[in-house]
């Protein structure tokens, strides 16, 4: 077509060869597919030939972000128009199967992080009528996004469409069985009515495969896979037992497999909901563990401390006195320096709480009424909340999302987190003080986060710690926040 320059050869499948190419006009890599491997003779021909060219009409309807992106279409004989081909965006991270063969067993987060898109891709697909029906670690395919791998689902060559696609494939099993036998659906091989529930089983098929390294149908001996499966569902329970997975995960996957499509959950989403809970929060955790304790130890500053002392307009170096830091006494709501609403304005009750402006932000710690907390300046290095699934800290990215206020993003960088009516997630917009969960994938611990901010007109931020409020000037901060979990207690802030 005048633009593409193919480079170099990189996969060859069951009815194409894959190319990596480069984009002379954009001047970007992409990803050169090209039919190769029946001819006009064979009886699979046009069958094969149909399920190629709907595999890019098929990629130019779908939208979503973790779906491979087709750039171009043609016919490398135009005027015959055969031998057709397309480009899509090239995929530098390879693909799942070569992760895990490198890597081995992923951690439950790391599933979940790259499974995520895919399940929200196959939802898109399902909602535009489109069956998968290949879903297999070398059809999900890896870029690298803000250094991190992102999954990318790929490889729509005999999925089924149910909708009006144009250049929709007729059906195939009788003249082109084409299936995965390691990974496809009882109703896939048997030539059954096939809907989403074959992506569900093939999804939990490959869950098991990322979580413990084996396949439940191993091998790569064609006629011994046949014979495997030809073993029906008894063989495949006892191989998914086999696996190690944890109690929770292993009895959702084996209820994904079931040979009756119906019996198993009703979507992608579905599934991908119960594997959240399975493997990403305290059930999944081994019997006899220990609840976490909410009890922190803060680590000895190696840099000076301040204190709050009597004065709460002056900051006072702490000099390892051990003194205890004097009690708060009430202040009349008739002062008015000290106003009766709360730090967001609302109303606290017949008397107010103590105001405690901080008048410097360079010590390391500051002592606020009994709780000592830490002072940090946010920036993009992960904050460590310490000791909060035992021994293990909470280690959490925090975003600033608005200077001016107190929204914030946080990730869990080793942990999950739920707010008290929702599902465990690896990341939150928060806006407003609030409760959250910490779960720690690993060891099924959980911790408590409490979030506290508050912006006022003036630009100060206000934020109630307790029986007391501190004030961080605008002066001092554009953005402050205070993250307490257990004993430990951390004020991030932006100038």
């Amino acid at each position: 077509m005048g633009r593409y320059a193919v480079k170099e050869k990189i996969a060859r499948g069951g009815m194409a060869v894959v190319y990596r190419g480069e984009d002379e006009r954009l001047h970007r890599p992409v990803c050169v597919k090209v039919f190769f491997g029946f001819g006009p003779h064979q009886q699979e021909y046009a069958v094969v030939l149909e399920h190629f060219v709907q595999e890019a009409f098929a990629l130019s309807r779908l939208r979503h972000p973790a779906t491979l992106r087709i750039y171009d279409f043609g016919y490398l004989d135009e005027e015959t128009r055969s031998e057709p081909f397309f480009v899509t965006e090239y995929a530098e991270g390879g693909h799942l199967g070569q992760l895990v063969s490198k890597r081995g067993a992923l951690p439950p987060q790391e599933v979940l992080r790259l499974l995520g898109p895919i399940v929200g891709a196959l939802r898109e697909a399902h909602e535009a009528g489109i069956v998968h029906r290949d879903l297999k670690p070398s059809n999900i395919l890896l870029t690298s996004a803000g250094g991190e791998l992102s999954a990318k689902l790929a490889d729509f060559s005999i999925a089924k469409a149910h909708s009006d696609l144009p250049n929709r494939a007729s059906e195939t099993n009788a003249q082109a069985p084409l299936y995965s036998l390691s990974w496809a659906a009882p109703e896939q091989m048997s030539g059954g009515k096939m809907g989403p529930a074959v992506d569900v089983f093939a999804l939990a098929l490959l869950t098991a495969y990322l979580l413990t390294k084996k396949m439940v149908y191993p091998g790569e001996d064609v006629m011994a896979l046949y014979t495997l499966r030809s073993e029906g569902p008894r063989f495949r329970e006892e191989s998914i037992r086999g696996l190690g997975l944890p109690s929770a995960a292993e009895a959702l996957v084996l209820r994904a497999c079931r040979e009756d499509p119906n019996e198993r959950p009703p979507s992608v989403e579905a599934f991908f909901g119960e594997l959240e809970g399975a493997i990403g929060s305290p059930r999944s955790a081994a019997a006899g563990d220990d609840e976490p304790t909410d009890s922190l130890v803060l680590p000895s500053p190696k840099e000076p401390r301040a204190e709050l002392g009597t004065e709460p307009s002056v900051t006072e170096p702490f000099r390892g006195s051990k003194r205890q830091p004097p009690r708060l006494r009430p202040v009349s709501p008739g002062n008015p320096a000290e106003p009766t609403e709360g730090p967001h304005g609302g109303p606290e009750g017949s008397v107010s709480k103590p105001r405690l402006p901080l008048s410097t932000l360079d010590a390391a710690e500051v002592v606020v009424g009994h709780r000592r907390m830490r002072v940090r300046l946010a920036d993009d290095s992960p904050v460590e909340l310490a000791d909060a699934f035992g021994s293990r800290p909470a280690r959490l990215r925090v975003t600033p999302q608005e200077l001016g206020a107190g929204r914030i993003h946080l990730k869990g960088l080793n942990c999950f987190l739920r707010t008290l009516e929702g599902r465990p997630s690896s990341g939150l917009d928060v806006d407003r003080p609030r409760s959250l969960e910490l779960l720690d994938p690993q060891s099924g611990a959980r911790a408590q986060l409490r979030i506290t901010m508050g912006a006022r007109q003036d630009g100060s931020h206000e934020l109630e710690l307790g029986d007391t409020i501190l004030v961080v000037p605008a002066a001092l901060a554009r953005w402050a926040v205070v993250l307490e979990s257990g004993r430990d207690t951390l004020l991030l802030y932006r100038r």
